[in-house]
């Protein structure tokens, strides 16, 4: 139902936001007090993700800091704008992943964000769900970091423009979480 209201061009913002948080009053002020526009609660609705489920997801980050940030149209936006939080960080390092083939990438595993420290960040835009390719990437990250090849990785989730979503399902948190990979949710502002 929440989705259907959102939708509706006809019905005034101010009325769709006075009626999705009469739903979860408690995890919307919760939103709003962490940034989230009643605008960019309203657009998560319409992508089906409510109040409740976006607090619940943020609740549960394994690591804080998930600043607030714009709607991205695609992964290059996302990746720019995860570069400026690091200063003097570089973008698109490839590291070699011959030597564990078998679970991770291939050959090389290209992390979006390489800071300072060598902590290496990787960016999703939208909800993104356990495919081979992203239990691949979060195998390969894993790896890089037990053969002492990166001190750390840490992955981020930004809200898509596209999709009017943001998080990880259920099978990607638990494969970060038993690969000890840390995870950020970016609320949109």
């Amino acid at each position: 139902a929440g989705a259907t209201i959102a939708t509706l061009g006809w019905v005034p913002q101010a009325a769709k936001a006075t009626t999705l948080r009469a739903v979860s009053p408690e995890k919307w002020d919760e939103l709003r007090d962490l940034g989230v526009s009643e605008d960019s609660l309203i657009r998560l609705q319409s992508g089906k993700i409510t109040a409740d489920r976006l607090a619940s997801d943020l609740s549960t980050v394994s690591r804080a800091g998930g600043v607030p940030a714009r709607w991205f149209e695609d992964g290059y936006e996302a990746e720019a704008f995860l570069a400026g939080l690091h200063p003097g960080s570089r973008t698109q390092v490839g590291f070699s992943t011959t030597e564990c083939a078998e679970a991770c990438n291939d050959l090389l595993r290209r992390v979006d964000v390489l800071d300072v420290d060598d902590i290496a960040h990787e960016s999703k835009v939208g909800y993104v769900y356990l495919t081979p390719s992203i239990r691949a990437q979060i195998n390969s990250d894993a790896y890089l970091v037990e053969a002492g090849m990166l001190p750390g990785v840490t992955w981020h989730f930004f809200a898509s423009a596209a999709t009017n979503k943001v998080g990880a399902s259920e099978p990607v948190v638990d494969l970060l979480r038993e690969r000890g990979i840390p995870y950020v949710i970016h609320p949109p502002a």
